[in-house]
C-alpha cells in the first residue's frame, strides 16, 4: 500500500477540486523503467478498473493495479521543496 501525507494529501484535493474531479481516484502507475529504475507517475482518473487496488489517505482514494501495489509497499507520496524546484514525489515512507 502507498501512503500519501497530509501536506500531498491536501494539494491533491485542492487540485481535484479545482478540476471539478472532488470524487475521482489519484492513479500512481510506472512512467518509465531505466537504469535508474522505475518511475512513477500519478494522474487523475475518474473509475477504477479491474483487479486496481484502492486505499483511502487523507480523503484521498488511491488506485494502482494489484502487482504495483506490493512494489509500493511501504512508499508515500509527499510533496516536496528544494532549491531545484517543487513537486510531488514518491518515496520510501518515513518511520
Amino acid at each position: 500500500m502507498v501512503y500519501i501525507t497530509e501536506k500531498a494529501a491536501g494539494l491533491i484535493k485542492e487540485v481535484m477540486e479545482e478540476e471539478n474531479k472532488s470524487d475521482w481516484y489519484l492513479r500512481v502507475y510506472v512512467a518509465d523503467v531505466g537504469c535508474g529504475g522505475v518511475q512513477f507517475g500519478l494522474d487523475l482518473e475518474e473509475v477504477e478498473k479491474e483487479g486496481d487496488v484502492v486505499e483511502e489517505n487523507f480523503g484521498v482514494k488511491v488506485i494502482c493495479e494489484k502487482d504495483l501495489n506490493e512494489e509500493l509497499n511501504g512508499m508515500e507520496i509527499d510533496y516536496i521543496t528544494t532549491e531545484f524546484g517543487e513537486g510531488f514525489v514518491i518515496k520510501e515512507k518515513e518511520q
